[in-house]
């Protein structure tokens, strides 16, 4: 009798084992070694420098998923072209017209390195890009409205596809 419980037993615990293992399985899905971006969002503000001087904040909110994980520069990075890995384009509107600027933003930046991130090397993170356009009485911000279209590129080189902005409306 005791023999035939071991047995009952033992087959109820490999039953549940198996089951247990099964259940929890979780699932790798394989990005591709190319970062994509995707926008999310804007915040855009009035404020001060440092030295008190009127500018127009805006905050550019986009996510990132990079197969491999090789997005970033280190402090080190710094002979093209790995001095920069993101690179905006801003498009001003006044009066209903669109126009590519060239004058009010830098048109590189330095998205930095997280490190090695162990044995899944999916990246994926949300990034905040802060953008700062000084004005005052005689020099007034130039548009009512802008468009940003951006993109970064990885170590291997790898060019992630364009995202653009929503229209973001300079408050007065």
């Amino acid at each position: 009798m005791i023999g035939n419980s071991r047995k009952i037993l033992f087959l109820f615990v490999v039953i549940v084992h198996f089951f247990a293992l099964h259940s929890c399985k979780i699932e790798h899905i394989d990005y591709p070694p190319e970062p994509q971006i995707e926008f999310l969002n804007t915040n855009v503000s009035i404020g001060q420098n440092v030295l008190g001087q009127s500018q127009v904040n805006i905050n550019l909110v986009f996510y990132l998923i990079d197969g491999n994980g090789d997005v970033g520069l280190t402090q080190y990075d710094s002979i093209p072209p790995y001095d920069a890995n993101f690179f905006p384009s801003l498009y001003g509107i006044k009066n209903g017209k669109l126009t590519l600027d060239t004058t009010l933003i830098a048109n590189k930046y330095r998205i930095p390195w997280v490190g090695d991130l162990g044995q899944d090397k999916t990246l994926k993170a949300t990034i905040y890009i802060d953008f700062n356009y000084p004005f005052n009485e005689q020099y007034p911000f130039p548009y009512d409205s802008v468009v940003y279209s951006f993109y970064l590129v990885d170590r291997a080189l790898n060019k992630s596809n364009i995202a653009w902005s929503d229209t973001i409306v300079i408050p007065k």
